[in-house]
């Protein structure tokens, strides 16, 4: 089976991984855990973050923008990038609970690591 776009497997879970460059600078590794040994699911989960990846770059920089005076940490960046990454994991399952009627989406906050650096 072909493999899926930014998402790996670590142990018997998938998880979703994504360098993000901020104003064409150094990239944001993130790293979330999608929760789910299910491959078709973390094709699900993988593709929707993928997706979701240029609207959390224009969020991240639209951010830096506004703090004008000053420019954000490496670390701060990360933090933006992480939390809008979660808010976009939260809403499409939400919907995804409301069209279908299930509980089978399984976001939640604590199910996503460490956001690091690459140089």
């Amino acid at each position: 089976m072909a493999s899926i776009q930014h998402v790996y497997r670590r142990g018997h879970i998938f998880w979703w991984r994504r360098v993000l460059c901020i104003h064409g600078e150094s990239g944001c590794d993130i790293r979330l855990s999608l929760g789910t040994a299910d491959r078709r699911r973390a094709r699900e989960l993988g593709a929707m973050l993928t997706a979701a990846s240029g609207s959390v770059t224009m969020f991240v920089e639209e951010q830096v923008r506004r703090r004008a005076d000053e420019r954000p940490s490496e670390a701060e960046l990360q933090a933006i990038a992480k939390a809008e990454f979660q808010n976009q994991l939260a809403r499409y399952c939400d919907q995804q609970r409301e069209h279908r009627g299930t509980e089978r989406c399984t976001a939640r906050p604590t199910s996503l690591m460490p956001i690091t650096t690459s140089g």
